[in-house]
């Protein structure tokens, strides 16, 4: 009988490389996993989010000296329309809060405007909150102390009323009229006229591009203004704060046809929402204790009234009946207003 023997060492090593070879590949398989993941979670959500301004006049693409109609019947060709965006916010996932920081622009209605405001972490876009005209702390600058292509550098025609005024929000001139004879023009400006106003937008998504697209109506612009035999007024009074008050009201919707809710936290003061994610109900709370009954309208995010009524500090609003998402609420109390926004979860 012939037996075949194996050396118990070599059984042992082999073993042992065998084990070493598993080990190593299952390291390197978990490298490549953390690796994967880390780039997966490195870019989710990344995207490069813009703001559009496609420019109208009633239901036509805006262009100068194109004749046009208010809504009180005057008819009028515009010849210079400029203005100020400032303090951009974008609203996204679940309500959300993103500051553009340190990024203002000067609008020209008779250029393409599709502005890129940066790189963010979002997913889903809900809104875009934005001001007309130069914030306070700005407002009353050197223009000079900034580089020539600066928006808030001086311009030509000026956009600069004077270091105690500041900027010119909006300058608006043209021609009116039955033949187009008599000149306009209306310069706004004034920290009391810097209106912000929200818009709900999913906006319009391209791969990882994430664009914020508005319309402005510059016929709502003079909603309301007797341009007929012509009109000088360079201040913040007068046709000047209601051109600036269309603006912040009228003049912008989303692409969904959604209309831009304004709020003068200078006028009212902003108010608190809590508890905020709401379950069923949640409650306001103004500062001091002079505010007797408001107005509340809460909008959801087609810019539709969901729930309105009086409100006063403290009380309670009932949302056990609407659907989980992004609300805004509205609080008026005769001409002001300042608008929040909440999130319902039930």
């Amino acid at each position: 009988m012939c037996f075949v023997t194996f050396p118990i060492f070599d059984i042992h090593r082999s073993v042992i490389q065998v084990t070493f070879i598993l080990n190593q590949l299952s390291m390197i398989r978990n490298l490549l996993c953390g690796l994967s993941l880390f780039c997966a979670l490195s870019s989710f959500g990344q995207s490069d989010v813009y703001l559009k301004i496609s420019h109208k006049l009633g239901g036509s693409d805006f262009s100068y000296n194109v004749q046009a109609t208010n809504d009180v019947g005057n008819d009028f060709k515009t010849t210079r329309l400029e203005y100020y965006i400032a303090e951009i916010a974008i609203i996204h996932d679940g309500g959300q809060i993103t500051e553009v920081d340190s990024t203002w622009l000067l609008v020209d209605a008779g250029n393409y405007t599709n502005v890129m405001l940066g790189n963010f972490n979002i997913s889903t876009l809900e809104g875009v909150r934005m001001s007309v005209g130069v914030e306070a702390t700005v407002n009353h600058n050197d223009p000079t102390l900034w580089p020539t292509s600066h928006p808030l550098a001086p311009q030509w025609p000026s956009m600069h009323w004077g270091w105690l005024a500041g900027y010119r929000f909006v300058c608006m001139e043209g021609k009116s009229g039955t033949s187009f004879n008599q000149d306009f023009q209306i310069h706004a400006l004034e920290d009391k006229n810097y209106h912000t106003l929200t818009i709900n937008t999913a906006g319009v998504s391209s791969g990882s591009d994430i664009t914020s697209e508005l319309n402005g109506d510059y016929a709502q612009a003079l909603s309301g203004i007797d341009v007929s035999s012509g009109l000088i007024e360079h201040s913040g009074s007068n046709e000047a704060a209601s051109l600036l008050l269309n603006f912040a009201q009228k003049v912008f919707t989303s692409i969904e046809g959604n209309p831009s809710l304004s709020a003068t936290e200078e006028e009212l003061p902003e108010f608190e929402i809590f508890p905020n994610p709401c379950v069923g109900q949640f409650s306001i709370q103004m500062p001091g204790n002079s505010f007797g009954a408001m107005q509340s309208e809460i909008y959801n995010a087609l810019g539709q009234v969901v729930l309105n009524g009086a409100v006063r500090s403290k009380d309670r609003i009932e949302v056990q009946g609407l659907d989980n998402g992004v609300y805004y609420v509205r609080l008026l109390n005769g001409s002001q207003s300042a608008t929040k926004t909440i999130i319902v979860h039930h």
